[in-house]
């Protein structure tokens, strides 16, 4: 198989690595744990007992996100399954929450141990999550949005759109292609 990604506790006490195998839970030199899923993106929380990973349903895309208690006694907590692509899940410092997003800008804040979907909004655009110690939420979207939002209300704390002010940018990218053609 071919290896896809890998991800760490902040604890140092969990490895997790996936690929066209499936994916490998390992703590202390040792694999613990061997879920048969095809995993896009994988999240393991701060104490290493909880993952998340989102996985390819039948058409290919990683609409499938699943929560899995990976402790002594792991087991799958909830499920989730979208219409759309399921992006970057993210557990909150505590591992209380877990932030997921979709493709089409979907946001999601979902209680771990129930799945309870806690708050929700539209960014407009495929999200990167990550939360601060006091566990505010910060929202990166692909259009350029960084949105922090306030523990438990979820009230926009400050909101700011990046963009690029390279000067040379839009020329690399539009400067013709110097490799020579060949048609036969």
């Amino acid at each position: 198989g071919t290896l896809l990604g890998a991800v760490a506790s902040a604890d140092g006490s969990t490895l997790a690595v996936w690929g066209t195998t499936g994916l490998f839970v390992i703590r202390n030199g040792n694999v613990t744990h061997t879920i048969g899923i095809a995993a896009a993106a994988v999240s393991i929380s701060a104490d290493g007992m909880l993952l998340a990973a989102t996985s390819n349903g039948i058409d290919k895309m990683a609409k499938n996100l699943q929560v899995f208690a990976i402790g002594d006694r792991w087991h799958m907590l909830w499920s989730y399954h979208a219409m759309e692509v399921v992006r970057n899940p993210e557990f909150s410092t505590n591992g209380t929450l877990l932030a997921f997003g979709t493709d089409i800008g979907q946001v999601y804040v979902a209680d771990v141990q129930s799945g309870a979907i806690v708050w929700e909004d539209d960014l407009g655009s495929s999200c990167s999550f990550t939360f601060l110690p006091d566990g505010a939420l910060v929202a990166a979207s692909w259009m350029g949005r960084v949105a922090v939002y306030e523990p438990l209300t979820y009230a926009t704390r400050w909101s700011v759109v990046v963009q690029s002010t390279s000067t040379d940018l839009p020329t690399t990218f539009l400067r013709p292609d110097p490799t020579p053609k060949t048609f036969q």
